[in-house]
């Protein structure tokens, strides 16, 4: 089995079904279903969707639509359990398979799945997924980045005795691993069986008696080598569940690896390793619907940025696809996770628990992708220091070992403060960031900031927390021309110059493409260089030598 064909690579099945392509489409009411569900759309659009998070008109003006399609499954699928998997719809969503309402879903981020065993035929069935947004939500913002079918759909087909939330996390010393999970319709005959390999090579294999809810503690005898940009060390995990006659009915493959961080200073360690942050916005990747060409783009994207000397991306959560955190954690690439909010959710105490709830499923099942290795939740000032600390606090409840920036600017709960600004004067800029952090009024201020900031609580000096410079650029990137490209390089270089005079964790230039609202991108939005051949290896020594 080719396992990166399957939607979600990081834990799959052999026997799914794809229902990402063709679906028909059309602006709806969800307080009818009954006429969508059993009228024809005249629209057609490809699911996943691109226009959830790229398409301003879309996203500004459509608040309830309709997704529809056939398709087949025969007898034999049918004669165990059919799960539908959805890897992301905003915001919420009702789902009907052949008429009958299955499952009302709240929450755009996370992932979700239900059985649909009981309303399945032999042959054709009609699944419609109505798409809306809550009232108190109706108009787009920035708690609300993606709205409608945006991630891939499947079915998986499951015996009567199955697997199901499996979990695996390793120990932070890298001596055992830690898999968890629900047996479904066991006897108590049957055992779990857990092969851990790496380059087709078992590095260990334990059997156990399966339980209804089990925790197994697989010790590694320290086989296992940490996880390290320069040496991307993943190992492959298979579980499977055997009846009495030890015959596989149900086997799950996942992976993982081992990968401590720790921040000492200004300088960052990664598995024991000083590792400085060459990272490169990259927020309008919209990927193909179809699997190879999704492929093809991910890995452009990821070699573009390594041809270019960098060794960490920043995008939205939206365009983390797990294809892509599959192929990053593989190749030693690096990723800062974006999940900036409104600030009008804190007037929403239902809406700030329904996204406090999406962003810890999420992050919870990224955990075993060593590639994350920074999160931003909140930003700008945006959620005073309450709810700031919470939205922290649930961030490193589902993940204590990924750390949590402050996304460009103040915030009251941080691991480490991410400066935004323009770099036309670096050296004054960085001198000014190392020198001062933040500027306070007053003491009275400045003492209300300790207060609400429980992680700054023990800091002396706001100056003291470990700051990464961000999404800095050095003016428009020129197209071809000799003198402009001379002066551009002139400030790329005196930035990074700088950064590695005054120590700091590392930079984020603005971005690898173009955008509609910016022209800072070392390539236009198709893809196409703007700069010479000998300018991007400029760039790239420049990178690298820091």
């Amino acid at each position: 089995m080719e396992r990166l064909k399957h939607p979600r690579p990081d834990m799959t099945r052999k026997n799914f079904l794809s229902l990402d392509g063709e679906w028909k489409y059309c602006v709806g009411d969800s307080d009818v279903p009954a006429y969508y569900i059993n009228n024809e759309f005249e629209q057609t659009v490809i699911v996943p969707d691109p226009r959830c998070f790229n398409d301003a008109n879309f996203l500004d003006n459509c608040n309830d639509v309709w997704y529809k399609r056939t398709f087949h499954v025969n007898e034999f699928q049918r004669q165990g359990r059919v799960f539908i998997n959805f890897l992301g719809v905003g915001e919420s969503a009702n789902i009907y398979i052949n008429g009958t309402p299955c499952m009302a879903h709240i929450g755009e981020k996370s992932n979700f799945c239900f059985e649909i065993s009981q309303v399945l035929l032999d042959g054709p069935n009609q699944i419609a997924v109505n798409v809306f947004r809550t009232k108190k939500n109706s108009q787009q913002n920035d708690s609300s980045k993606v709205f409608g079918l945006w991630r891939s759909v499947w079915l998986e087909f499951c015996s009567n005795s199955f697997l199901a939330e499996i979990n695996a996390v390793t120990a932070q010393d890298g001596s055992s691993i830690f898999v968890g999970g629900i047996a479904v319709g066991i006897k108590d005959s049957y055992a779990i069986n857990i092969v851990v390999s790496n380059e087709n090579k078992t590095l260990a294999s334990y059997r156990y008696i399966a339980r209804d809810n089990f925790m197994l503690s697989i010790p590694l005898k320290n086989q296992i080598v940490p996880w390290a940009p320069n040496n991307p060390k993943i190992y492959d995990l298979e579980i499977s569940l055997l009846n009495e006659m030890g015959e596989i009915i149900d086997l799950i493959y996942t992976y993982f690896s081992y990968r401590p961080i720790r921040i000492i200073g200004n300088q960052l360690f990664i598995s024991g390793q000083k590792t400085l942050i060459r990272g490169v916005r990259v927020d309008n990747a919209i990927l193909s619907s179809e699997y190879d060409n999704k492929c093809k783009q991910i890995r452009r994207i990821l070699a573009t940025a390594l041809s270019m000397g960098f060794n960490t991306i920043v995008l939205p959560y939206y365009c983390i696809d797990p294809i892509l955190r599959s192929y990053a954690d593989r190749l030693g690439i690096m990723i800062l996770e974006e999940f900036n909010q409104d600030p009008t959710i804190i007037e929403d105490k239902q809406l700030t628990e329904e996204i406090a709830k999406d962003i810890s499923i999420l992050v919870s099942k990224e955990a075993r992708s060593p590639s994350i290795i920074m999160r931003s939740i909140f930003s700008n000032y945006q959620g005073g220091g309450v709810l700031s600390d919470y939205m922290y606090r649930v961030a490193k409840n589902s993940d204590p070992y990924t750390i949590i920036t402050s996304g460009g600017g103040l915030i009251y709960s941080t691991d480490i403060i991410e400066y935004q600004g323009p770099c036309d004067s670096a050296k004054n800029y960085i001198e000014l960031l190392m020198s001062s952090g933040f500027h306070f009024k007053n003491e009275k201020a400045e003492n209300k900031f300790r207060q609400l900031n429980p992680t700054l609580a023990r800091v002396e000096k706001i100056a003291q927390i470990p700051k990464l410079l961000s999404n800095f650029s050095c003016g428009i990137v020129p197209a071809h021309d000799v003198m402009g490209e001379y002066d551009f390089i002139k400030k790329y270089s005196n930035t990074v110059m700088a950064i590695n005079k005054f120590g700091i964790l590392g930079w984020i230039y603005d971005r690898l493409y173009d955008n509609d609202k910016s022209c800072t991108g070392f390539f236009k939005s198709d893809g196409m260089p703007k700069l010479s051949r000998l300018a991007s290896d400029t760039i790239k020594r420049l990178n690298l030598k820091q």
